[in-house]
């Protein structure tokens, strides 16, 4: 077996400007005098994304989570209204769900692509049910259509938690042209980034207004608050690392696809493992790369790190098994979404990824199955 790599390889590495054209940009932010509040850099990066994402209304905040609080506090329900969602997914969709005052009720997910199971949301609705929040996991896109007419059927919202599918498309149209809202995080661990991060993208204007006057503390000029908000603004400085990854990330985007071409060339033949692809109709974001293992994935966890490799079992545990929620899903509820965490493991994924590093990567992958399995 090959000796460890001499520096740590880790799940991923943020995309990072050019030093000399963050050190103009830094010039001009001081030359502006203008650091925060919606300064000239926020206004030139919610122009760009809009042209990215589709032309919507979209408005910047300061990190995903707010993002994710602002579109939920933007539809106006009732409190303790129940929103349906998935627990296979990072603590802030849960989290946000729960910090605006609402209910999250977990539904399971359908095992091919980890999104939510329409047949399941069915299940899950009651009278107190008002919204759908669903994520589009590994930027794999949710079944839109399907959660589209459950929501026009039962008269309900429909956000989209996109943190993972920055770019992607379905049938050509952008991902941010699907339910009231989709929300965006930029954290310095995803395909774009703005260090910290995220946006909401919606074609309501009435919500738009909301989620603009959320992010400023209710603010709606000098003299009125009109609503209670919070300080969800971005900087200038995050917004200038924006501006400058928006210029390369479709060259990290194409080289991802290189490293998926070798880690799906590498591992495909290995009879243990599952590589879940994305639909023909998709462009895909390519935010992660998960393969799922039944019986070794733990073994392999841990023996690669002794290798300096680090993957994660993303997502392990479920949501729904952490202290907050464990009231909300008995143990023997959720199988799929159970089973995801069991056997779901994402490898080191990013366009700084040398060719031959994945390819040991994988070949590290399938000795340790290999071994394991006779």
């Amino acid at each position: 077996m090959m000796p460890a790599f001499s520096h740590p390889i880790f799940i991923t590495k943020p995309m990072l400007p050019p030093l000399s054209q963050l050190s103009s940009g830094m010039e001009r932010v001081y030359q502006s005098g203008n650091v925060t509040n919606m300064g000239p850099m926020h206004q030139e990066l919610e122009l760009e994304l809009r042209a990215v994402l589709g032309g919507h209304n979209l408005v910047l905040y300061n990190n995903g989570t707010i993002a994710l609080m602002a579109a939920l506090q933007a539809l106006d329900l009732p409190p303790g209204s129940e929103v349906i969602t998935t627990p296979f997914s990072f603590a802030a969709t849960t989290h946000s769900i729960k910090a605006v005052g609402l209910q999250p009720v977990f539904a399971d997910i359908e095992p091919e692509h980890l999104t939510l199971d329409p047949v399941e949301v069915r299940k899950k609705i009651t009278d107190r049910t008002r919204c759908i929040l669903a994520v589009h996991v590994y930027g794999f896109p949710c079944r839109l259509d399907e959660l589209a007419a459950i929501a026009a059927e039962h008269d309900l919202r429909l956000i989209y938690d996109a943190a993972h599918a920055f770019a992607a498309t379905v049938g050509g149209r952008s991902i941010a042209d699907f339910g009231d809202a989709s929300v965006f995080s930029f954290h310095a661990t995803k395909l774009f980034n703005t260090i910290e991060g995220g946006a909401v993208s919606t074609g309501s204007l009435e919500r738009y207004d909301r989620l603009k006057n959320y992010r400023n503390f209710g603010i709606i000029d000098e003299d009125t608050v009109d609503s209670v908000g919070l300080n969800g603004k971005m900087s200038e400085v995050h917004a200038l690392f924006g501006l400058l990854n928006l210029r390369t990330y479709q060259q990290e985007l194409s080289r991802r696809r290189d490293v998926r071409a070798i880690y799906t060339e590498e591992l495909s033949p290995v009879r243990q493992v599952h590589i879940p692809d994305y639909p023909a109709c998709v462009g895909g974001s390519y935010q992660y790369f998960p393969i799922r293992i039944e019986q070794f994935r733990d073994v392999i966890y841990h023996e690669l790190k002794r290798f300096n490799v680090f993957s994660r079992r993303y997502f392990y545990p479920l949501i729904a098994d952490f202290k907050p929620y464990r009231h909300l899903a008995p143990l023997d509820s959720l199988p799929e979404a159970r089973k995801a965490a069991q056997d779901v493991l994402c490898l080191p994924f990013y366009g700084d990824l040398a060719d031959g590093t994945a390819r040991s990567i994988a070949h590290l992958v399938r000795s340790i199955i290999d071994r394991h399995a006779r």
